[in-house]
């Protein structure tokens, strides 16, 4: 019995080397594939590049361009408004001075200081994690900076028609209130009022 054993330990070594032994394809003949290509385009490369060289270029001189505006007559530049200044803000309608001195503005700016002072209280509680004093301070501050915005808003609104945006004063005004607002909007989020 050990002789037919070995006899197919014999046969698997025959396929086995049939198996691994190489033919001969294609692998020897990608690298003489890729030189003819390279060397073909480069021949064509330089083929079109003598062809450029014998084209002379025709230069054509191009005619004059008319001017469209040669007909219109010369303008002096606007004047600014509010004199000659030099300042760029010239354009800019100028609030009257004291803007700031109407006595709606004035009692909403200390009801808004109150209610600022009570927000403040109420981030110090929100900080040290007293739900409570939370809750209490930031009712209290949401209340009087609503009032203080409320109280505003049809004014701050005529100013930004009147003067617009870029006045100082009137900047200043929409500042503040947006502070107020931004207040009223994180004791919303953060308190339970």
């Amino acid at each position: 019995m050990p002789q037919p054993a070995d006899r197919n330990a014999s046969n698997d070594r025959n396929k086995n080397d049939r198996r691994q032994a190489k033919r001969p394809g294609m692998g020897m003949y990608i690298p003489i594939l890729l030189a003819a290509v390279i060397v073909c385009g480069i021949g064509l490369a330089m083929i079109t590049d003598q062809q450029k060289k014998s084209e002379n270029p025709v230069v054509e001189a191009a005619p004059p361009k008319a001017d469209p505006f040669a007909d219109v007559p010369e303008e002096a530049p606007p004047q600014r408004a509010g004199g000659g200044g030099g300042s760029k803000y010239t354009f800019v309608s100028q609030a009257p001075d004291g803007l700031a001195n109407d006595a709606n503005w004035k009692a909403a700016l200390v009801i808004g200081t109150e209610g600022e002072k009570l927000y403040d209280e109420a981030k110090k509680a929100h900080a040290a994690n007293d739900r409570a004093l939370l809750n209490e301070k930031g009712r209290q501050a949401r209340d009087k900076l609503v009032s203080a915005v409320e109280m505003t808003a049809a004014w701050e609104e005529e100013l930004l028609e009147k003067y617009g945006d870029g006045n100082l004063q009137v900047r200043e005004i929409v500042a503040i209130r947006s502070r107020w607002v931004k207040g009223m909007i994180w004791l919303h989020k953060t308190a339970a009022l």
